[in-house]
C-alpha cells in the first residue's frame, strides 16, 4: 500500500507526547507499506532527509514547506478570524502550499492518506475521491471547554469560549471530509461521535516506542542507591492554567500534609520550560526542586521514587504516565491522568483523587515498599503484553487496511 503522511512538521526530536505518537505511526506503517511524508514546517530538507533516515528508515521525504511565520503568521491570524475559522488553522493556510500538497497527491497514485493533526483539517477539503484519516489526537472542542473553565482570566477565557465555538463548527465541517478520524481515547471517541452523527472515528491508544523501553534497561545500572529521603517527581508541561492549577492543589492539599506528618520527602518538578512561571505560582519552594530541562529524561524517572500524575481532565496521549509504567516506576495518578489506559488501581499504580486519597496512596507507598516494587514490576508486563509497539503497529496496519482506497461518506 502507498501512504502519502502530510505533517505540520517532522517530528524530531522526540520531545513531546505527540512527536511521539506520530513517530510510532510512521513506523507503524513504513514496516509495512510504502510511505511518502510531506511536512509543512520544520527543518531543511537536507536536514529533514537524514532525520527521516534515521527515525524512519523505510519512510521517503517528499518535501518541506514553509508556514506562515512573522508578520505573515500575524496577518494571517487576523484572517482567520475574519473567517471565523480556529486561529490555530492560520500557521498552515498558505493557499500555494496547499496546491502545492494537492498536486503531489493526485500524482502520487495513493492508497491512502494521513494527516496528522487537527490543525491541518482545512487540507481534506482539497483530498478529493481519495482515502484519508485524520490523526487529531483528542476531541477539541473538549480541550478548549475545559481550558475556557479553568482559565485564570476573565478575558482570556472569554477568548477561549468563542474559539471553542469556531473549534465546534470546524470539527462538524471539516472531519467529514475525511475517511476516518483518529483519536487516542474512547472519552474523546464517543464525544465527536454523540456530536457528529454518521461521522467514522477510532480509537487506538498511544504506545512507548522500543527505543525507549530499551533506554530504561540500559539505564537501570546509572540508578542512584537509595536515600532515607523519597524523592516525589511531577513532570508535565506547565504551560496552561489547568496544570498549574493542579500543580498548586497537589503542593497545597497533598505534599505539604505529608511533610506535616513527619515524612521525609523532597518533590522535584520537571515543568517542561516553564520553571519561571511554577516558582511564581508555589512561592513557596521548601523540599521543592524545580529543573526546566534535564540532560536524561529516563535515567530522571528512574531515579525518582514515586511519580506523580494529576490530570484534572481525560483528554491527552498520556505519554508521561506510559513512560512511568515502562520504567517500573511507583505511581500515584488522579483518575483522569490514566483515562483511556488499560491500568488497574492497585495492580499497575494507585488511582486517587486529589486531596486526602492522594495523601493515603502516597503514604502506603512510603511505607510498604514491597507494594511499590510489586506495582513497578506489574506495570512493566503491562507495557510488554498489552502497550508494546507490536501491538500499536498491528492495529495501526488494521486500520490502514479497513479504510484502503475507502472514500468519505461525505462524498
Amino acid at each position: 500500500m502507498n501512504i502519502l503522511f502530510i505533517l505540520p512538521e517532522l517530528p524530531y526530536p522526540l520531545i513531546t507526547g505527540v512527536r511521539v505518537k506520530c513517530h510510532s505511526i510512521l513506523l507503524a506503517a513504513s514496516n509495512c507499506h510504502s510511505c511518502d511524508i510531506v511536512s509543512l514546517g520544520g527543518e531543511d530538507t537536507t536536514t529533514g532527509a537524514s532525520l527521516i533516515a534515521e527515525y524512519v528508515p523505510k519512510g521517503r521525504l517528499l518535501s518541506i514547506f514553509s508556514p506562515y511565520k512573522g508578520w505573515r503568521l500575524i496577518l494571517a491570524k487576523f484572517w482567520s478570524l475574519l473567517k471565523c475559522e480556529p486561529i490555530f488553522f492560520a500557521r498552515f493556510s498558505n493557499s500555494r502550499v496547499r496546491a502545492s500538497v494537492c498536486s503531489l497527491q493526485a500524482e502520487g497514485g495513493y492508497d491512502l492518506v494521513f494527516v496528522e493533526s487537527f490543525a491541518l483539517a482545512g487540507y481534506g477539503v482539497d483530498l478529493i475521491n481519495s482515502s484519508s484519516v485524520i490523526s487529531i489526537t483528542d476531541a477539541l472542542s473538549l480541550t478548549y471547554s475545559h481550558a475556557a473553565e479553568e482559565s485564570n482570566s476573565f478575558l482570556f477565557g472569554l477568548y477561549r469560549w468563542y474559539q471553542l465555538g469556531l473549534v465546534k463548527k470546524a470539527e462538524s465541517l471539516l472531519l467529514p471530509k475525511y475517511t476516518a478520524t483518529h483519536v487516542v481515547a474512547e472519552f474523546d471517541r464517543a464525544h465527536l461521535l454523540k456530536n457528529n452523527i454518521g461521522l467514522d472515528v477510532f480509537a487506538i491508544s498511544h504506545v512507548v516506542p522500543d527505543q525507549v523501553v530499551n533506554n530504561f534497561k540500559k539505564h537501570k545500572h546509572l540508578v542512584v542507591e537509595k536515600k532515607s529521603k523519597k524523592n516525589i517527581l511531577y513532570t508535565g508541561r506547565c504551560d496552561s492554567d489547568t496544570a498549574l492549577n493542579a500543580l498548586s492543589n497537589f503542593v497545597d492539599q497533598v505534599f505539604k500534609p505529608l511533610i506535616d506528618s513527619g515524612l521525609d520527602l523532597e518533590l522535584t518538578i520537571l515543568p517542561g520550560g516553564a520553571k519561571k512561571r511554577v516558582i511564581e505560582v508555589l512561592l513557596d519552594l521548601d523540599k521543592i526542586v524545580v529543573k526546566d530541562w534535564v540532560e536524561n529524561y529516563e535515567l530522571e524517572l528512574l531515579n525518582s521514587d514515586i511519580l506523580v500524575f494529576l490530570d484534572s481532565f481525560q483528554c491527552g496521549v498520556k505519554t508521561r504516565v506510559l513512560y512511568a509504567l515502562a520504567a517500573g516506576k511507583s505511581i500515584v495518578a488522579t483518575p483522569e491522568s490514566t483515562y483511556g489506559l488499560p491500568v488497574v488501581d492497585g495492580e499497575h499504580l494507585l488511582i486517587a483523587k486529589l486531596g486526602p486519597q492522594f495523601v493515603s496512596a502516597v503514604q502506603l507507598l512510603v511505607d510498604d515498599e514491597p507494594l511499590a516494587r510489586s506495582l513497578g514490576a506489574s506495570a512493566i508486563n503491562l507495557i510488554e503484553e498489552r502497550l508494546s509497539a507490536n501491538v500499536h503497529n498491528r492495529k495501526w496496519n488494521d486500520a490502514f487496511s479497513r479504510y484502503r482506497n475507502k472514500l468519505p461518506s461525505s462524498i
